[in-house]
C-alpha cells in the first residue's frame, strides 16, 4: 500500500470516528445532523431579511432659534407580504421571453345601448362631495395640494407621563445626530437628550420628511442606554384621526370585589413572562419580541423555497418552531393551574335554560291527541302549556335583574324616548316635552329657536291660510313655554322678528291679535324689556299704513291673500 493509499484510508477513519462523534452528541443534545447545504437553509429561514441603513430624514432639528444636525432611521416597520406578480402562462408554453402581463385599463360611457371609449384627453379626476362629484383638472389637483419644506420642528415639551400609548400611531423612527456634522453638534444632541431624560419630558414637533410630503405632528422621547443615545419618534394623531369612542362602565353590582381582583393579580404575576425560570432557578423572560416571527411570511417563504426546486411540491404546515411562539407555553399553564382554578371558582357562570313559548306557533289537534284522546289528558296539555310561559317569563325577569323585579312593560314605556328636537308634525308636543328635561342646560334655547323656524315656515309656506292657525298655536305654546321658564328675551326677540316680516299679511296678523299674542313684559318676566302698556301697543301700532278702501267681500280678500302667499 502506497503512501497515498494510507492517507486516504486515515482520513475515511477519521471521518468515520467524527460522524459517530456527531451523532452521539446529537441525541444527546435532542440536535438533529443536517448536511451543510441544508444547515444553510435552516439558518437562512430563521434569520431575519437583512435592510439597508437609509436615512428618511436628514437636516436640522430646530429648537427656537437652536440647530442640531440630526438624521431620522426607522425603528419599526410593518413589513408586508411580497407581492404576487401576474405571469403569462402562453408566453411560458411558447418559451417566451416576456412572461410579464401588462395591464390596460379602459374607460367606457354609456351612450343609450352603445359603449363610447373615452380617451384619456377627455378624462378628468372628480372628488365626492354628498351625492355630486366635483370635477378637478390635473392644474387644479397641483395647485390643491400642500407645499412645505422638510422640517423637523420643535413645537413644544410636555411631561412624558401625560402622554396616552394609544395616541402613537403607524412605525417608530429613530432620530440621531449626524456623524458627518462635528462633534459639537454631537454634544448638544446627547445635552438635550439628558436633559430630557433628567425633567421625565418629551418633545411635540412638527415633521415633514421630505418637501411637499404631508406634515406629521410627532413626539419624541429620550433613549439612553449603553449602545447608542437617541430620540424615538411616533406620530400623533391630528383632530380628524382621533376617535373619541364611549364605551359603558360597570355598575356597582357588576364591579369585581375584593377576592375576584386578589384572584385576577395573582394569576397576572404567575404568567408573567419577565420572571420566567429556568431548571436552575434562573430569571430569564419567556418571549423575546425579537425573537417572535411572522406566521404568515415564515410560512409564505417556506412553500416558496420548496415550490423554486420543486414545481409539484405540496404545500406545507408552518414550522413548529415558530408556531411555539404563537401559543401559550405548557409549563407556564402547568404552573398557572391552581391560579386559573382560583380564577374559575371566583367567576361562576351559570347555564340559564329558557323556555319560551311562540305565540305564532301553530297548534294541531293530533297534538293533543297523540295521548290516550281523553278531555282529562288534553286539559294536562294545556295547564302545562301555561306552566312552562310562566315558568319562560319568570326566567326572562331573572335574566335582566334577578327575581322580584316586576316584568311587566307597558306600551307608554316601549314608546316612550327623549325628544330632541322640534318637529314639524307635533311641534306643540315636542316643545313641552323638551322643556320638561333637565338634562341638558342648553335644552330650552335650542327648542325655542327651532320653534321660531317651524312658525316661519308655517307661514311662509302656507297654501293660502291653511297654514295660519298651526303657526298661532305654536306662538301660543311658545309663549307659555318661555313665560315658565322666564326666557322673555328670546320670545320678544322672535316674535319682533314674525312682525317684521308678516305683519303685512292681514290674515295670519288678525289671528295674531285675536289670540292676544303679545309679547312678555315686566309683570310677568322681571327681565323682559317691554312695559305692559308697551306689550299692548305692539299688537296695534298708531301708525298703520293707509290702504285703498276695498268694494269686495271677505272671500275675494282671502283670494288675494291666497294668491300673495303663493308668490
Amino acid at each position: 500500500m502506497g503512501d497515498g493509499e494510507k492517507k486516504a484510508a486515515s482520513r475515511a477513519e477519521n471521518e468515520i470516528k467524527g460522524e459517530l462523534l456527531l451523532k452521539q452528541l446529537a441525541q444527546g443534545t435532542g440536535g438533529q445532523i443536517l448536511i451543510g447545504s441544508e444547515a444553510l437553509t435552516a439558518l437562512n429561514f430563521i434569520r431575519k431579511r437583512t435592510v439597508s441603513m437609509v436615512h428618511k430624514y436628514k437636516g436640522p432639528m430646530n429648537i427656537g432659534a437652536l440647530e442640531i444636525q440630526v438624521a431620522t432611521y426607522g425603528k419599526t416597520s410593518v413589513q408586508n407580504m411580497p407581492t404576487l406578480k401576474k405571469e403569462s402562462a402562453v408566453a411560458v408554453e411558447q418559451n417566451g421571453l416576456d412572461t410579464g402581463v401588462r395591464m390596460v385599463r379602459t374607460y367606457y360611457n354609456k351612450l343609450g345601448e352603445d359603449d363610447v371609449e373615452v380617451e384619456k384627453l377627455h378624462r378628468i379626476k372628480a372628488y365626492p362631495y354628498g351625492k355630486q362629484l366635483v370635477p378637478f383638472s390635473e392644474a387644479d389637483i397641483d395647485n390643491l395640494k400642500y407645499t412645505c419644506d422638510k422640517c423637523l420642528t420643535v413645537l413644544a415639551f410636555v411631561p412624558i407621563d401625560t402622554v396616552k400609548r394609544y395616541w402613537c400611531l403607524g412605525a417608530v423612527d429613530c432620530v440621531v445626530p449626524m456623524k458627518d456634522a462635528g462633534v459639537r453638534n454631537g454634544l448638544k444632541f446627547s445635552a438635550f437628550v439628558h436633559a430630557l431624560k433628567k425633567e421625565k419630558l418629551a418633545v411635540t414637533a412638527r415633521y415633514v420628511k421630505r418637501k411637499n410630503a404631508t406634515p406629521v405632528f410627532a413626539l419624541l422621547t429620550p433613549e439612553i442606554n449603553p449602545e447608542n443615545e437617541c430620540l424615538y419618534l411616533n406620530q400623533l394623531p391630528f383632530s380628524e384621526d382621533y376617535r373619541d369612542y364611549v364605551f359603558g362602565s360597570f355598575e356597582e353590582k357588576h364591579k369585581p370585589d375584593q377576592n375576584q381582583r386578589l384572584a385576577m393579580r395573582n394569576l397576572i404575576k404567575r404568567m408573567d413572562l419577565n420572571t420566567m425560570e429556568d431548571e436552575d432557578g434562573f430569571e430569564f423572560e419567556a418571549l423575546n419580541m425579537e425573537e417572535v416571527f411572522n406566521p404568515c411570511l415564515r410560512r409564505f417563504y417556506q412553500n416558496v423555497e420548496k415550490r423554486a426546486f420543486d414545481p409539484e411540491v405540496s404545500i406545507e404546515e408552518l414550522d413548529p418552531a415558530v408556531a411555539k411562539t404563537l401559543n401559550p407555553d405548557e409549563k407556564l399553564l402547568i404552573s398557572a393551574k391552581k391560579e386559573v382554578k382560583n380564577v374559575v371558582e371566583r367567576f361562576p357562570l351559570q347555564v340559564v335554560e329558557k323556555k319560551t313559548a311562540s305565540k305564532n306557533k301553530k297548534r294541531h289537534w293530533r297534538d293533543f291527541l297523540s295521548g290516550d284522546g281523553s278531555v282529562a289528558h288534553v286539559s294536562a296539555m294545556l295547564v302545562q302549556e301555561d306552566e312552562d310561559l310562566i315558568q319562560a317569563k319568570k326566567l326572562k325577569g331573572a335574566s335582566l335583574g334577578g327575581e322580584g323585579i316586576d316584568t311587566k312593560i307597558k306600551m307608554d314605556d316601549i314608546v316612550a324616548h327623549k325628544v330632541d328636537m322640534v318637529g314639524s308634525a307635533t311641534p306643540v308636543e315636542d316643545l313641552k316635552a323638551m322643556a320638561e328635561r333637565k338634562d341638558d342646560p342648553d335644552i330650552i334655547t335650542r327648542a325655542i329657536k327651532e320653534m321660531w323656524k317651524i312658525i316661519n315656515d308655517c307661514v311662509q309656506e302656507s297654501f293660502g291660510s291653511a297654514g295660519y292657525p298651526k303657526a298661532v298655536d305654536c306662538i301660543q305654546a311658545l309663549r307659555e313655554v318661555c313665560v315658565k321658564n322666564e326666557e322673555s328675551s328670546d320670545f320678544n326677540t322672535g316674535l319682533e322678528a314674525i312682525a317684521k316680516s308678516f305683519r303685512d299679511r292681514k290674515a295670519f296678523w288678525d289671528m295674531v291679535v285675536d289670540a292676544k299674542m303679545r309679547p312678555i313684559d315686566k309683570t310677568e318676566d322681571a327681565t323682559s324689556k317691554y312695559t305692559k302698556e308697551a306689550s299692548k301697543k305692539f299688537l296695534t301700532p298708531d301708525e298703520t299704513p293707509m290702504s285703498a278702501p276695498s268694494l269686495s267681500g271677505p272671500a275675494e280678500e282671502e283670494e288675494e291673500d291666497m294668491f300673495d302667499s303663493m308668490e
